[in-house]
């Protein structure tokens, strides 16, 4: 990776309420995969490719994250993190638009909790997402996976990939590919947002009329960590797929 400084942002915020029983006392980002707070799949791979600040925002038990991070960064000090309070849910784009202050001028990633990312050996994901990023021509560059390797998704798809790397939504649609919860956006594209609850759909929307949103497709497993069950497949995958 280039050595320009790259930040990050984890979405945090969320009731988790389809995790409940296990999220009832703690949010979801904390609870373990493979004995091991689900958050950290995401800090540990930013960490690898060399990110330096992580904004976290959070509302549920927001006070365990942030202890949560603040021993995390003690025991990884090569890694700063924020967190970026929000006393009302701003959903996922206006969590983004309150965060952007702390990211920076220049592109960074967008990760959710609730995504392990499972990629080949010497070949970081978070690489090659980053390493296609084309600032001339992207407002935002997403990572999908292919249906056949999504575990603890049950929908139908969100996008199909043209040839020159644009996806366009197409739910439902026969082999159509899943949106992992992973991403890197500029700025840019937020200007003029407001600060109040959106989903980055929006964003997406925007960037794809102007023939700016781009993606490419991951090699590897996609774990959607989002129920009691969802914890059991990916503890069955990470088992079954570990290097």
């Amino acid at each position: 990776m280039s050595k320009t400084p790259i930040n990050a942002m984890i979405l945090a915020a969320g009731f988790g309420k389809r995790m409940l029983p296990l999220s009832e006392a703690i949010p979801k980002p904390l609870i373990k995969v493979s004995n091991k707070p689900l958050i950290n799949y995401s800090l540990d791979s930013l960490i690898s490719i060399g990110v330096e600040l992580v904004i976290v925002n959070a509302h549920y038990h927001a006070n365990k994250i942030s202890k949560h991070l603040e021993l995390f960064s003690d025991e990884n000090p090569n890694l700063k993190t924020k967190l970026s309070l929000e006393t009302t849910l701003l959903e996922t784009g206006g969590g983004v638009v309150k965060a952007l202050p702390s990211l920076g001028n220049n592109r960074f990633f967008v990760l959710n909790s609730d995504s392990i990312i499972l990629g080949k050996s010497g070949n970081p994901v978070l690489s090659r997402l980053f390493n296609k990023w084309d600032d001339q021509k992207m407002d935002a560059l997403l990572l999908l996976s292919r249906p056949s390797h999504s575990v603890g998704y049950t929908g139908a798809g969100d996008f199909v990939l043209s040839e020159d790397g644009r996806p366009k939504r197409a739910a439902g649609v026969k082999d159509s590919l899943v949106f992992c919860g992973v991403q890197i956006f500029h700025p840019r594209l937020f200007n003029g947002a407001l600060e109040e609850p959106h989903s980055l759909n929006h964003y997406y929307d925007r960037a794809a009329e102007l023939g700016r949103l781009f993606a490419i497709i991951h090699e590897g497993w996609w774990c959607h960590v989002g129920t009691p069950k969802g914890v059991i497949e990916a503890e069955q995958i990470l088992h079954d797929k570990a290097d």
